[in-house]
């Protein structure tokens, strides 16, 4: 087994997340690390002997500006495999993601348009460099596009 953590990053920083209430978020408690810096708790991950992390950039899931530069940061000071978690649903954001030269793009269910899409980036990225994310709510597949019982 594989034990990945992950960091939830709002407004560039570190925070909790419960129940996909992201305006109830707050920024991260946690008795691993007191900073809700991404950086600072990526290396705290690192010195734990993890080797992935997974970043979901709230922000970008969310249709704001990308935090390209935590990524970078990660990338630069960590020896972390790193995939993240960007709002992907077209073409354009999984190659501004990958050129930060995380390892790899994750889909999520949740801003995932089509199944077809989904096949259509494995294609052109690689399957070793997308990772899919399955949000569930209320015990069912979560998606934009799409819903569990169809598609």
């Amino acid at each position: 087994m594989k034990v990945i953590p992950v960091i939830d990053v709002l407004n560039g920083v570190a925070v909790h997340g419960v129940r996909g209430e992201r305006e109830r978020y707050q920024p991260l408690k946690s008795v691993l690390c007191r900073s809700v810096d991404p950086l600072e708790i990526a290396l705290t991950f690192e010195s734990l002997g993890f080797g992935s992390l997974y970043l979901a950039d709230l922000d970008a899931i969310l249709g704001k500006s990308a935090n390209f530069n935590v990524y970078r940061q990660i990338m630069t000071e960590t020896c972390l495999d790193l995939m993240v978690d960007a709002g992907i649903a077209d073409f354009a954001r999984p190659e501004e993601v990958l050129a930060t030269e995380v390892s790899k793009i994750v889909v999520g269910s949740e801003t995932l348009e089509s199944l077809d899409f989904l096949g259509q980036a494995v294609k052109a990225f690689g399957e070793d460099r997308v990772v899919v994310s399955i949000d569930l709510k209320e015990g069912k597949v979560y998606s934009l596009g799409f819903n569990s019982g169809g598609n």
